[in-house]
């Protein structure tokens, strides 16, 4: 049985059933002005009242409610001292249970929130409950796809492979069944981005069938996100060719195209950056990763993303011998990614730490920094089976190649395209907006 409300809870109660419904409606009936980093606070408090006064908003008007708040914090963000994601997440989740409970359909918001958790980590219990509760809570054929989807990038988060294939083999049938017509491209695109880890050659067929697949690529942006990410991936392995122009015009190409979601925007100037390290103008690789920084931060980004971008950090500073900061900067990834549960990200950093202190002749440090590249591999990769483990093997010599960067001076690129001002002096803009590149999508 429920404790009874003290008074100054139901003082707080009859208050919000007389204040927030009204406002929860004006928030719902202009939500495009409400997707911002201001008003983000507000939606949190939003979210709270709409707890308190259950039953006092019609169910349609919670669910838009819930949707608008996940959509601020992943389309504009909350900002770098934005302290309130427990309360609001706790309170999006408990909504949506009573959505649920009421029998409204809820599959595509637990995946927003599913989005929100990978902000710390990309392995937490609730992360997983989230998808799996998305796909059995899925009422049509695109919702079932596009949670599996998610699934099967969680599966290859924690390298199982193998599970992630079978979930990606339940989407093939789908498609092939013509039940979700409009997945097609994004099931190819998600195929090529697993076997992107582990087989660069297949991965690359798959994301080229994406792109074929989506007739109107050329259309609004945010429309053909699956052709963004494909034409991402496909950058990536332009890069691990040592084809770095190719590599920077997909990624710009790839922004164009893409959604508005912030995280998306963070990971085109950390790919940009990492390729300028590669074979471009540090100067412009330095604009980038400042950027790239900016925009994590004002996500409250700790995890990771993070990771990645501190290997990206890492390789700069390597550059331009500052040896001390490359170290610095790589144990902080190690550590994100250690406690985010981002398996290649730790190896990635491990390897280069491993370079760079074999470079300094300390043998002893290099040794041990051997020893966590092979029992990070054998820890966690071994569990795809001989096959994969021995592709993985090899995933990890190239991330090895990229820190030596001979690649990157015998094919220097011509400059970077996407044709920002990469001065010292060029702001960075509070919050991060996306940079127009003038790309015009093709």
């Amino acid at each position: 049985m429920a404790e009874p409300l003290t008074a100054w809870q139901e003082l707080f109660a009859r208050r919000a059933r007389a204040r927030f419904p009204v406002k929860i409606a004006r928030v719902v009936a202009e939500p495009e002005a409400h997707t911002t980093t201001e008003a983000v606070p507000e939606l949190g408090t939003l979210l709270r009242a709409a707890v308190v006064v259950e039953g006092g908003v019609e169910a349609g008007a919670v669910a838009e409610l819930v949707r608008i708040a996940f959509d601020a914090v992943l389309i504009a963000g909350a900002g770098r001292d934005f302290d309130g994601y427990p309360q609001l997440h706790d309170s999006a989740l408990e909504l949506i249970e009573r959505l649920r409970g009421a029998g409204h359909p809820v599959s595509r918001l637990l995946l927003s929130a599913a989005r929100l958790e990978i902000r710390s980590s990309n392995s937490t219990p609730l992360r997983r409950e989230l998808i799996e509760g998305a796909v059995s809570a899925a009422v049509s054929p695109e919702e079932r796809v596009e949670s599996l989807l998610a699934l099967a990038k969680l599966h290859v988060d924690l390298s199982g492979y193998r599970r992630a294939r079978r979930v990606l083999a339940e989407c093939a049938r789908i498609t092939g069944r013509g039940e979700a017509p409009g997945q097609a491209a994004q099931v190819e695109c998600t195929t090529g981005t697993i076997l992107f880890y582990t087989n660069p050659g297949a991965a690359r067929e798959h994301l080229e069938r994406a792109v074929a697949l989506d007739p109107g690529r050329v259309g609004p942006r945010g429309a053909r996100q699956a052709v963004a990410e494909a034409v991402h991936f496909l950058g990536r392995i332009h890069h691990g060719a040592g084809e770095h122009d190719l590599a920077a015009e997909h990624y710009v190409r790839a922004e164009a195209l893409s959604d508005d979601q912030l995280l998306g925007h963070g990971f085109f100037h950390q790919r940009l950056a990492e390729v300028l390290v590669s074979g471009g103008l540090l100067r412009e690789a330095h604009f980038h990763l400042r950027w790239a920084t900016a925009t994590f931060e004002h996500l409250g980004q700790n995890g990771v993303s993070t990771a990645v971008l501190d290997g990206t950090w890492f390789r700069y500073y390597a550059r331009t011998a500052q040896h001390a900061k490359a170290e610095a900067v790589a144990e902080r990834g190690i550590v994100l990614a250690r406690a985010g549960g981002g398996h290649r990200a730790e190896l990635t950093l491990w390897a280069q730490l491993l370079v760079l202190r074999a470079r300094e002749r300390r043998w002893w440090a290099a040794f041990r920094a051997g020893r966590r590249v092979a029992l990070r591999l054998l820890g966690v990769e071994l569990r795809g089976g001989p096959v994969v483990f021995g592709r993985h093997c090899v995933g990890a010599a190239r991330r090895i190649s990229f820190v030596l960067e001979r690649r990157g001076h015998a094919n220097p690129m011509t400059g970077c395209p996407c044709g920002a001002d990469h001065s010292e002096s060029s702001p960075i803009t509070e919050p991060p907006m996306r940079l127009e590149t003038g790309f015009v999508p093709h």
